[in-house]
């Protein structure tokens, strides 16, 4: 992996749908940048890249869906931060070794940083990210009725925590 800057850095949504729902997942798109729907074979649902969320929809979720992480190897340097490398082992039930990464330790500190990804399961935490966020499946038309199913499994949800 060449090291970029990490402002830059976009995590493979496809490859930890993939490793997180046991593969043959096909993506769909969404009305927001940043998320993404998949439907597996085993499972499904939404995986959302923290850094397109804003802090009060980060805050909220934060109560309510699950995280998943992806370590980065992140060095500082006199221009900036660069990620040097990705731990997704976190998202497979399968270990998996951490791939060993080379760097310049003259170039600056080298540390591992949690990047969060929100996962909202199709069975239920979907309806959490969508109420949140609004983010809906581009190829699905909005419906009254999508919506109000939406809102019940949200009641549902936040009734059966009771810590919204």
């Amino acid at each position: 992996m060449k090291a970029h800057k990490i402002g830059e850095y976009r995590p493979n949504l496809q490859s930890l749908a993939n490793m997180y729902w046991g593969g043959d997942c096909q993506p769909a798109k969404t009305n927001r940048a940043g998320f993404r729907y998949f439907s597996c074979a085993g499972h499904g649902g939404y995986l959302v890249d923290s850094r397109y969320l804003s802090e009060s929809e980060k805050k909220t979720l934060e109560e309510l869906v699950p995280k998943g992480k992806v370590n980065l190897l992140v060095q500082t340097r006199d221009d900036g931060e660069y990620v040097l490398g990705t731990d997704t082992s976190h998202f497979s039930d399968t270990y998996r070794r951490p791939k060993p990464y080379r760097y310049n330790p003259s170039l600056g500190e080298v540390r591992w940083v949690e990047y969060p990804i929100y996962i909202g399961e199709e069975d239920e935490m979907w309806c959490a990210i969508e109420k949140i966020t609004g983010v809906r499946v581009e190829t699905m038309i909005p419906t009254e009725k999508h919506d109000e199913i939406m809102e019940d499994c949200f009641e549902r949800l936040t009734r059966r925590r009771g810590d919204y």
